[in-house]
Formats: C-alpha cells, sequence, structure tokens
C-alpha cells in the first residue's frame, strides 16, 4: 500500500507506512466507538449544529451505532520507522535571506533552415500627418490631411524655410499651397497678393469661392482631388528672372510627387514662368499637360472672360477626367 504524503524533501513524495501502525491506529479507533457506546452516546444528537444551521427534519427515534468488526491484526517483529518531518525555520525571528536569481542567459536567434523560406516581419506604416493652415479655397476647408507621403510634407516644410531669393525679405508668410500629395489635378496660379501673404493661402475672398464652384461644377473634381499653389511661394511685385529660377525647382519636385493628370495654370505671370504658350492652348510642365486660363481676380474684374475661361475648363475635364 503506497499513500501520498510530506517529506523532507517536498510534496508529492511517496511513503510506505508500517502495517504494524496502521493496525494499532484502527484498534485504538475502535476502542475509542465502544467506549463511547458503553457511555450512552449510541444516539446521535439531533439539534442545530454550530456553523452549519439546522439539520433536516427527522423522526424522533433513537438509531444506535452498530458495532464495527474487530478483525485482530498479528503483531510486526520490524520496529516501526520514523515519520518524515518538514524543515522547519529558525526561531530567531530573523529574516531569511533569499537566494540570488541566477542571470538569465538571451535566447539565441534561431539559424534559418536551408530550403524553408520565411516571412519577414512588416514595418510599421507611418500614421497621417494632419497640416494646418487655412485651407485649399478659404477656411471652409481649413484642414487638410496628407496621406503617408512623408517626402511631401517635408518638402512643404523645406519651402516654408526658404531664403534662396530676395523675396524672402519682404514676405510676411510662405505660401506653400493646399492639398495632399494625391491630387488629380494641380492648379498653378500668379505669385500671392498681399492678402494672400498675410493669411497664407494661395487665393482669398471672392477669388477662392470662384476657383471653388468651377472646378466643382465644371471639372468635377473636389478638394480631395486637387493641390492648388502659386508660381512663387512669396509675394514681392512683379518677379524677376532670378527669383522665377530660384522657385521653380519647388514646383518641379511637388509635380514629380503628385504626379497629377493635368496642370490648370492661372494668371499671365504663371503661363509664362511654366512657358505654356497662351490661352486655352495645351503645353507641358515637368512633362505633364498643361493647359493655361485666366486668373479668378482677373475673371472677377472682367466678367466678359468667363465664356473664354468655361471652354478652357471643359477641355480640362476631358483630360482629367
Amino acid at each position: 500500500m503506497v499513500v501520498s504524503g510530506l517529506s523532507a524533501v517536498g510534496y508529492g513524495a511517496e511513503v510506505t507506512p508500517d502495517p504494524s501502525e496502521l493496525a494499532a491506529l484502527i484498534a485504538d479507533t475502535l476502542a475509542m466507538v465502544e467506549s463511547y457506546r458503553r457511555g450512552g452516546g449510541d444516539v446521535f444528537p439531533m439539534g442545530p449544529v454550530a456553523g452549519l444551521g439546522s439539520p433536516p427534519a427527522m423522526d424522533d427515534a433513537p438509531r444506535a451505532m452498530r458495532p464495527l468488526p474487530v478483525t485482530p491484526q498479528p503483531a510486526s517483529p520490524t520496529a516501526p520507522q520514523a515519520r518524515p518531518t518538514l524543515a522547519r525555520p529558525p526561531a530567531t525571528g530573523a529574516p531569511v535571506a533569499a537566494a540570488p536569481l541566477a542571470p538569465v542567459a538571451p535566447t539565441a536567434k534561431p539559424e534559418p533552415v536551408p530550403g524553408v523560406q520565411t516571412t519577414a516581419k512588416p514595418e510599421p506604416v507611418a500614421a497621417p500627418t494632419e497640416l494646418q493652415g487655412v485651407g485649399l479655397f478659404g477656411a471652409k476647408w481649413a484642414r487638410v490631411v496628407e496621406g503617408p507621403e512623408v517626402a511631401y510634407g517635408a518638402l512643404r516644410t523645406e519651402i516654408a524655410a526658404c531664403t534662396a531669393c530676395e523675396r524672402c525679405s519682404s514676405r510676411t508668410r510662405v505660401v506653400a499651397g493646399e492639398g495632399g500629395a494625391r491630387a488629380l489635378l494641380m492648379v498653378v496660379t500668379d505669385p500671392p497678393d498681399a492678402e494672400a501673404d498675410r493669411v497664407g493661402t494661395t487665393l482669398t475672398g471672392e477669388a477662392s469661392i470662384m476657383l471653388e464652384k468651377m472646378l466643382l461644377r465644371v471639372v468635377h473634381v473636389d478638394q480631395r482631388e486637387v493641390q492648388v499653389l502659386p508660381v512663387l511661394r512669396c509675394a514681392g511685385g512683379a518677379p524677376t528672372p532670378a527669383e522665377i529660377a530660384a522657385c521653380l525647382p519647388f514646383l518641379e519636385r511637388q509635380i514629380a510627387l503628385t504626379r497629377p493628370r493635368a496642370i490648370l495654370v492661372m494668371g499671365e505671370v504663371a503661363r509664362v514662368a511654366l512657358g505654356v504658350p497662351r490661352n486655352g492652348s495645351w503645353g507641358a510642365v515637368s512633362g505633364t499637360p498643361a493647359i493655361a486660363t485666366f486668373h479668378p481676380n482677373h475673371l472677377l474684374a472682367n466678367p466678359e472672360l468667363k465664356k473664354d475661361t468655361m471652354a478652357h475648363l471643359l477641355d480640362l475635364a476631358k483630360k482629367v477626367g
């Protein structure tokens, strides 16, 4: 017979008891039961038990205990074995110092198995960058969110810090342009006027509203598909050839990053700087088809030119769509 018990080593050790010890334990138990019966303890009390509540209802007939059969056990000639004991901590009350932990060795990187292809861990995707500004066509579109094109955001930061020509000394704010890096259409206008220089957007007021209506109603594109920027990013009067040459590389880089389907050039200064022959005709800017038309401020002062501008925009819609 094997009994699971305690040992000096720990829990779960197997201990084999002495048969004579078990026989003596059983004999003592039977003697105690017999003594209890002789003393009148053969009827169980039926009252409530402390901590357990009242017992279920039963009849009042006394119930005597039936004596258990006693089987004599032969005496064993072997001496009883000592019981295993657990080690006890010292009684001094002093804290027992814990053994120092062994350093854990770093896990070795598994070697690649020949002939087995492993999947590379994907790189984390950069979160979209939110740009603050007055918006594409004024305060109505004040928040412009660009996608993961980090290079485009870095270019805008570089434009804002540009000091390549004399116009940086007279500007109030750099007009880097409005719109995201995935535009279908790029609109390039004349350099910013005094109001645009003050608020930092390409167009302001009635000119902004007019451009919005023309693009939505005629070309059928909205702010998510358009990028608007001036040919020169700083105000300062009529530009010189040196100022144009200093600012055009920014435009060329924006075209390369955005890769629009077409470019709408608005204004005489922008048309001449980009080399488009005349209004209503097609040219190319950095390899992208470009058509020129009148600036919105010019159309506000000359409403009779709106009919020609409508024809230019209809031609542009065919290219963009």
